[in-house]
């Protein structure tokens, strides 16, 4: 962020400061307009229209067409793409106020807009009825990054293993399973998956998000203040924005990850 010959476009943050020019930006990105229609979509007068188009267009973000429809320039549309960014941050800045984003890799946290339309669950007791909602709800397969033991989820992933879910598992140093859960289920999770061969578990040295993805809804955990996975409260979503960008995630973990060994996992 040093330097003096590259400099931040103030001029930028000051246009995006109006809320007008951001709603004609929106407006702009979905589709090339008329003047006369923004101004009765956002019940502009013909003047305040000109003089909002005319300041977006003069730093170079939007554009008149010959036919006199307003457009986006492809630099407008860069800096439309990111509204959904910080909308995400501002709906849940107290949220982040108590948790970190310094383990998850800066391409995954440039790209959080994409978590936008997720739906935030507090507590242990709603977070938890809403995994089993989730897992549960898989019939083709789980992809996850595995960080806490429930009896209730074992459970789940074992009948998922014997409903033929295919299921890919990360863990790391910071996954915990009480001993009762890692006794029993996960002694029958493992030798189910070696006779129907649909469970890969592998292990990683640390991640910076937990995640659940199934072809339905998707959750994500994030990491608190000392970097320990929070299962007090997460993120939900089931769209294909969301689907995306957690399985870029998990593919991103996958990569780098080790086959696992019994004796990793704290009990």
């Amino acid at each position: 962020m040093g330097g003096t010959e590259s400099q931040l476009p103030s001029n930028i943050f000051m246009e995006m400061a109006s809320e007008t020019r951001c709603e004609i930006l929106k407006m702009l990105y979905e589709k090339p307009t008329h003047a006369t229609k923004i101004a009765i979509a956002l019940k502009l007068t013909k003047q305040e229209t000109y003089r909002n188009t005319t300041r977006l267009a003069q730093v170079g973000l939007v554009k008149k067409n010959v036919d006199g429809l307003f457009s986006l320039t492809e630099y407008g549309t860069a800096v439309t793409n990111q509204f959904s960014f910080f909308l995400f941050f501002e709906k849940h800045k107290k949220f982040f106020e108590n948790h970190s984003l310094k383990s998850l890799p800066q391409k995954f946290v440039a790209r959080l807009g994409e978590l936008e339309n997720t739906e935030l669950i507090t507590s242990v007791a709603n977070v938890l009825e809403r995994l089993k909602q989730i897992e549960s709800g898989a019939k083709e397969y789980r992809k996850s990054i595995f960080t806490q033991g429930f009896k209730e989820l074992g459970q789940i992933t074992l009948n998922s293993l014997m409903n033929k879910v295919t299921i890919k598992g990360l863990v790391s140093k910071q996954s915990v399973i009480p001993d009762e859960l890692y006794q029993w289920f996960g002694k029958q999770i493992l030798k189910l998956s070696s006779l129907k061969n649909n469970l890969e578990l592998r292990q990683i040295e640390k991640f910076g998000v937990a995640i659940d993805i199934t072809e339905g809804p998707c959750a994500v955990f994030f990491p608190n203040k000392n970097e320990q996975v929070d299962m007090n409260s997460m993120f939900v979503g089931n769209n294909e924005s969301v689907r995306v960008w957690c399985n870029d995630v998990f593919d991103y973990y996958w990569r780098s990850s080790k086959p696992f060994k019994n004796k990793f996992l704290k009990i």
